[in-house]
């Protein structure tokens, strides 16, 4: 039993984190304090050095000797990688797997899409987003791609919130450009859908770039 609680701490302390930092809860660039963390989250300092070691490996954050913990920083260059790995996975994925897509999630999907208004809740519109994502991905076939695309994923999620936080305009300009994909998937035109796609991760990579160097 015993153990077993071990065990709870430790994955408990690492989910938490981890959502908190992908979440933007824990901004980028801000240092925090392993006594303090193990306060807020009820448990000893063991689980969280054990999950601020694989959030390090994950390169959530940084681990500096006699300074703390820092979560990572999100600068240009991480913004045109994460971006490029997606420009050459999701249209690809498009490409030869969405024939096989729900069509009936699909169109669930694009009546939540059609239903947003300015006055939907800034969350809900995340979660909108990551579940048109995660409904694409779904046509994913190959293994080794889906190793890739959980720790891309991972990283820009940071991105979409800042960027969404900072751009007023964004939000709606990315339910346009999801409404496109889905539009041509819809129709079987899976080179336009593709290509909707590149257009929409261009646009938000540029949005990204554009929000850090006006932070």
């Amino acid at each position: 039993m015993a153990e077993n609680g071990k065990v709870y701490a430790r994955q408990y302390a690492y989910e938490t984190l981890r959502e908190r930092i992908l979440t933007c809860r824990y901004a980028p660039g801000e240092l925090l304090n392993e006594t303090a963390l193990g306060e807020k989250l009820g448990v000893s300092r063991t689980p969280i050095r054990e999950a601020l070691g694989r959030l390090e490996r994950e390169s959530l954050v940084e681990i500096l000797p006699k300074i703390g913990v820092r979560v990572t920083e999100l600068s240009i260059a991480d913004i045109n990688e994460i971006y490029a790995a997606r420009e050459l996975i999701e249209p690809y994925i498009i490409e030869e797997g969405a024939a096989s897509l729900d069509r009936r999630a699909l169109m669930r999907v694009r009546d939540a899409l059609t239903a947003q208004s300015g006055g939907t809740d800034e969350q809900e519109q995340y979660n909108m987003d990551s579940d048109l994502h995660a409904l694409l991905l779904t046509a994913n076939r190959n293994r080794y791609l889906a190793a890739a695309i959980d720790n891309v994923y991972a990283q820009n999620q940071r991105v979409r919130i800042m960027t969404g936080r900072r751009s007023a305009g964004r939000l709606a300009a990315t339910r346009e450009e999801h409404l496109a994909v889905v539009d041509a998937i819809l129709l079987e035109q899976y080179s336009a859908a593709a290509e909707a796609m590149r257009r929409h991760l261009r646009l938000s990579k540029e949005a990204a770039i554009r929000s850090l160097l006006e932070g």
